[in-house]
C-alpha cells in the first residue's frame, strides 16, 4: 500500500475518495507520532482508554507532584515514564534551626530538581535535616560533604541532592556571606576614610581652611614635609599608630631580624655588651680572634668549668692548699666558688704548683710564674672551679657574670670540635710579643675538655717560657719549616717539657699521652747558652709522648734530653741540628746517666747533625748509664748521624737489645773525634747500614768494650778510609757478615770477632 500524505490526499482542487481518507488516518494513528492524552490529574488520565496502545499521556497538575509527568501505555494501563525536570526550584524555609522544612512551588517534585535555592531565616546551630514538600527529611551537608557546623546554614543557600540522597551545599553560604559582609564593611570603611581625607596641602593653615572647622580624625597630606597629618581635636600632628604589646611592634621585628642576623662586633668588650635578648649569634672581628660566637643563656658550666678542686687542708701560715691529684700546673686559672680565706668570689686566681697534692694561689699569672703567693687569711676549706679560658679564646662571659658559665656565656662556633687555634687566645706571629701564655692557655683548655689538637700558625713565634706537656693534648704547627718557635733573652731551661710525676692523679691522669709535631724549636738567640734544652722527655714508665716532623736547632745544651724513666716514646721524622755547642759533655740526643729504666724508644727517620763540641763524649747521641740497667729496646730505623763532634759520633753504655737498620753515618776526624759508634756493655744488631769515614781519616768505625758486649754487624758498607772497622776489647763477642770495607778487623785482648 502506498504511503499517503495530507498534501497528496488533499491536493488543491481534488476531492479525495473516502478510502484514501481512511488510509491516511490509519497511517497517522499507527505512526510514532501518535497523539497524546493530556489531563490535569492522574485520575483523569486513567479514565481515558485510547483507540490505540501507541497513544501517550501527560499529567500536568496532580495534587501529588510525583504523579505529574509523561506516561505510556503498557498492558492496557497508563505507566509513568518520567517527571517534568525543574532545573532550579525556589524553596521557602520554615521550622526549627536544625530540623527545617521547605515548600516548593506547586507541582515541584524535589527528587527531580537539579538545584534548589533559598533565603535562610533561621541559622543552624549544628548538624541539621531538611524536608521539602513533605518528603522524608534528608541530612544537609556543607560543600566539603561534612555535616554542617553551627552557622554554616545562613544567608542565601544553593544546594542539590547528592548521590547519597542528602542535600549538599553547592558552596559554603556562610563563607560567602562573610566575604560579602567583609567587602561591604571594607567599602563602608573606605568611604568613611575618604570623607575624612582633605587632600594635599602645603601646611596646617591651608588644611584648616579647607576643612572649615576640622573634626577629629580628619587628615591631609603635607606636600612640604611629605607626611600625612591628622587633626587630634586640638592641633594637626604627624600620623602615628599605637600598637598594643600583642600586636606587631618595632622591637619585635628587630628581635626577629636580630635572631636571624649576626652583628659584627670589633672587640670582645663589644660582644659582652650586646643585648642577648635580641642577638643569639655574633661575629667577632677582633684581629686574630675572629670567628662566630653563639649566646647560650643556660648554665654552660659543664663546658666552661668541667671540674673543681677541693682542699683537704689549708695552711694559712704557709699558704699551702692540699688536694691530692689536683692536676694543676703553675699558671692555671682557677676561680673560688665563694669568698673565703681572703679570696674573692667570681675572681680569677692562678695556681702555683708545689707537688702533685699541694699548691698555692697567686693573684695574677705573672705572680704565679714568679712564685709570689696570695696571702691566705684563714684556713677554711676552699673549692676552686678550674676555668682554663681566662684569655677568652673559646668562652666569653658578660662583665660581672659568673666566670664558670653558670649564668650563660658566648661560646665559639667551631667547624671541628676538639681543635683549638692558638691565635684565638692572643698569639701574634712575627713580632716580639711573648706568645707563651696563649699557647699555655690553649693547651690547658684542650686538656680540661678531655684532650684535643692545638694548632700553631705559620711564621716566627716569640717565646720566653717552657711549653708544658698536657695530657691528651697535641701541639701542631703548619709545617716543620713553616712554624718556628724562637726563644729569646731570658730563655727557660727547656723549650718543651714533657716530664711529669706519675703520681699526679688517678688513671688516665697519671700519664702524659701527648704529642708535638710540624714546627721548629729555635734556640739560636738565647742569652743563657749553657742551659737551654730543646725538648725534655720522661714520665716514670707511664707516658707515650710523640715527637714528629720537627726540627730542634741551635739549642745551646742538648737537643733532646731523656731526663727520667720512661717507656714507649716515638720520635719520627725529626732533625736535630747544631745543638749542644756550649755545654760540656752535651749531645744532640742525651740520656741522663741516672736514668736506669728507659725502654722502647723508637727513632724513625731521625737525623742528628752538627751537634756537640770538643768536650763531649759523644756529640750526636750519648745514651750512657754508669751501671748495667734495664734501658733496652732502643730502635733506629732509617736514621742518620753526621758531622757531630766529641770523642765519638754516638755513644751507648749499659744498653740492651739495640737495633740499627738503614743506619747512615759520616764521621770526620777533628781533634779527639776518632770513633764513629761506641758501645760499652751493650747488646744489639747493626744491619743494612753505611758508616763512612769522611775528612781527616778517623780511626775506628765501631768500637766495642766490656766483656758483656754482644754485637752482630751485618751487611754494612764501611767505605775505604777507616783504620779499623771493628775495634773490640775485654772479651766482647762480635759476629759479622757481608761487610764492605778496606780496613782489617781488630781483635784486642780476649775479644772474639768472627764471621757468621
Amino acid at each position: 500500500m502506498a504511503v499517503l500524505t495530507p498534501a497528496s490526499v488533499y491536493a488543491p482542487g481534488r476531492k479525495p475518495p473516502k478510502a484514501e481518507i481512511i488510509q491516511l488516518l490509519e497511517q497517522i494513528m499507527g505512526s510514532s507520532n501518535a497523539p497524546a492524552v493530556v489531563k490535569q490529574t492522574k485520575a483523569a488520565l486513567d479514565a481515558v482508554t485510547p483507540a490505540s496502545e501507541n497513544y501517550g499521556g501527560r499529567v500536568l497538575n496532580d495534587p501529588d507532584p510525583t504523579k505529574n509527568g509523561d506516561y505510556f501505555r503498557s498492558g492496557g494501563i497508563w505507566v509513568w515514564g518520567r517527571g517534568f525536570p525543574d532545573t532550579f526550584a525556589s524553596v521557602t524555609l520554615a521550622g526549627p534551626a536544625d530540623a527545617q522544612t521547605g515548600d516548593a512551588a506547586s507541582g515541584v517534585n524535589p527528587a527531580t530538581v537539579l538545584l534548589f535555592f533559598a533565603a535562610v531565616s533561621t541559622e543552624n546551630t549544628g548538624p541539621m535535616t531538611l524536608s521539602i514538600a513533605g518528603e522524608t527529611p534528608r541530612a544537609v551537608l556543607n560543600a566539603a560533604g561534612n555535616p554542617l557546623a553551627a552557622g554554616e546554614w545562613k544567608g542565601s543557600v544553593v544546594f542539590f541532592i547528592n548521590d547519597d540522597g542528602d542535600y549538599q551545599l553547592l558552596f559554603d553560604a556562610g563563607a560567602a556571606a562573610s566575604a560579602a559582609q567583609s567587602a561591604s564593611d571594607a567599602a563602608d570603611a573606605l568611604a568613611a576614610m575618604l570623607e575624612l581625607y582633605l587632600g594635599p596641602y602645603p601646611d596646617d593653615t591651608a588644611a584648616s581652611a579647607a576643612a572649615g572647622t576640622p573634626v577629629v580624625g580628619q587628615m591631609y597630606f603635607n606636600t612640604t614635609d611629605g607626611k600625612f597629618r591628622v587633626w587630634n581635636g586640638t592641633i594637626w600632628q604627624d600620623q602615628s599608630t599605637g600598637l598594643s604589646d600583642g600586636e606587631v611592634t618595632e622591637p619585635k621585628i628587630a628581635t626577629t631580624l636580630a635572631n636571624q642576623m649576626a652583628p659584627n662586633v670589633a672587640t670582645r668588650s663589644a660582644l659582652k655588651a650586646l643585648d642577648t635578648s635580641r642577638y643569639q649569634f655574633a661575629y667577632l672581628g677582633e684581629i686574630g680572634r675572629q670567628g662566630m660566637f653563639q649566646w647560650h643563656s643556660s648554665d654552660v658550666s659543664a663546658q666552661v668549668a668541667r671540674r673543681s678542686v677541693a682542699s683537704t687542708s689549708v695552711d694559712a701560715g704557709t699558704d699551702v692548699i692540699t688536694s691530692a691529684g689536683h692536676r694543676l700546673k703553675t699558671g692555671d686559672a682557677i676561680v673560688p666558688t665563694s669568698a673565703i680565706d681572703g679570696l674573692s668570689a667570681n675572681t680569677f686566681y692562678y695556681a702555683i704548683r708545689a707537688s702533685s697534692s699541694t699548691f698555692k694561689v697567686a693573684s695574677s699569672r705573672a705572680n704565679a710564674l714568679a712564685g709570689t703567693a696570695f696571702n691566705l687569711t684563714a684556713a677554711s676549706a676552699v673549692t676552686f672551679n678550674v676555668v682554663p679560658d681566662d684569655l677568652e679564646g673559646e668562652v666569653i662571659v658578660k662583665s660581672g657574670a659568673a666566670k664558670n658559665g653558670s649564668a650563660g656565656a658566648w661560646l665559639r662556633c667551631k667547624a671541628v670540635q676538639g681543635e683549638y687555634l692558638a691565635q684565638h687566645f692572643g698569639l701574634v706571629v712575627g713580632n716580639s710579643s711573648d706568645n707563651s701564655e696563649p699557647i699555655a692557655v690553649a693547651m690547658h683548655v684542650a686538656e680540661e675538655a678531655g684532650g684535643g689538637l692545638v694548632r700553631l700558625p705559620a711564621g716566627s713565634i716569640y717565646m720566653t717560657r717552657t711549653i708544658i706537656a698536657r695530657r691528651l693534648v697535641f701541639l701542631e704547627g703548619a709545617g716543620k719549616q713553616a712554624t718556628r718557635l724562637k726563644w729569646y733573652t731570658t730563655a727557660p731551661l727547656y723549650g718543651i717539657d714533657a716530664l711529669d710525676a706519675w703520681t699526679d692523679g688517678a688513671y688516665p691522669y697519671d700519664r702524659t699521652i701527648c704529642g708535638f709535631s710540624r714546627f721548629t724549636i729555635d734556640g739560636l738567640n738565647t742569652t743563657s747558652p749553657s742551659d737551654f734544652v730543646g725538648v725534655r722527655l720522661g714520665n716514670n714508665h707511664r707516658s707515650s709522648p710523640i715527637l714528629s716532623q720537627m726540627v730542634v736547632a741551635f739549642c745551646p745544651n742538648h737537643g733532646i734530653l731523656f731526663d727520667a724513666d720512661n717507656w714507649n716514646i716515638d720520635i719520627i721524622d725529626v732533625e736535630i741540628d747544631s745543638c749542644a755547642k756550649y755545654r760540656s759533655n752535651a749531645a744532640g740526643i742525651f740520656k741522663n746517666p741516672a736514668v736506669t729504666d728507659l725502654n722502647h724508644v723508637n727513632f724513625t727517620r731521625v737525623r742528628v747533625e752538627g751537634c756537640g763540641n770538643g768536650t763531649s763524649a759523644a756529640g750526636g747521641i750519648n745514651a750512657s748509664t754508669t751501671t748495667l740497667s734495664t734501658n733496652r729496646g732502643w730502635q733506629f730505623t732509617d736514621c742518620q748521624a753526621e758531622g757531630n763532634l766529641g770523642s765519638s759520633e754516638v755513644l751507648f753504655s749499659n744498653m740492651r737489645g739495640m737495633y740499627f737498620t738503614g743506619w747512615y753515618m759520616e764521621v770526620i776526624n777533628v781533634g779527639s773525634h776518632t770513633v764513629g759508634m761506641e758501645f760499652n756493655n751493650c747488646t744489639g744488631l747493626i744491619s743494612g747500614a753505611q758508616i763512612i769515614a769522611e775528612a781527616g781519616s778517623p780511626v775506628t768505625a765501631i768500637k766495642v768494650s766490656n766483656n758483656s758486649s754482644r754485637l752482630v754487624v751485618m751487611a754494612v758498607d764501611f767505605g775505604s778510609e777507616w783504620d779499623w772497622l771493628i775495634d773490640s776489647y775485654n772479651a766482647s763477642v762480635i759476629r759479622y757478615a757481608q761487610l764492605v770495607g778496606s780496613a782489617s778487623n781488630r781483635n784486642n785482648d780476649t775479644s772474639t770477632i768472627t764471621a757468621m
